[in-house]
């Protein structure tokens, strides 16, 4: 069993700021999606580092930026060796920029 995402942060983040950092992210392919808490925004890009370096086949790490409606609600956080990638798992349909 692979250490949890805030295990991997602890050496990067105090005990109190990892609070606020989610646990969890959904993998689609080679690309992670995390939630990013107002507080805990300025650790993205050591959350996105975090979980490339876990996720041996992540290439991309994108936010979560709202709900779950509308077309824009992702922002990269961290991109690698692409330009535009398109993905479709469960009817939904992901046009990658980076």
């Amino acid at each position: 069993m692979k250490k949890r995402l805030k295990n991997h942060l602890s050496q990067f983040v105090s005990s109190e700021d990892l609070s606020y950092i989610y646990d969890s992210y959904d993998v689609i392919g080679d690309i992670a999606i995390i939630r990013v808490t107002e507080k805990s925004r300025n650790y993205s890009r050591i959350i996105a580092e975090t979980i490339m370096n876990v996720q041996k086949n992540a290439k991309t790490v994108l936010a979560q930026t709202s709900s779950v409606c509308g077309d824009f609600r992702l922002k990269t956080q961290l991109c690698r060796w692409r330009k535009q990638d398109r993905h479709s798992s469960q009817g939904i349909r992901l046009l990658i920029l980076c």
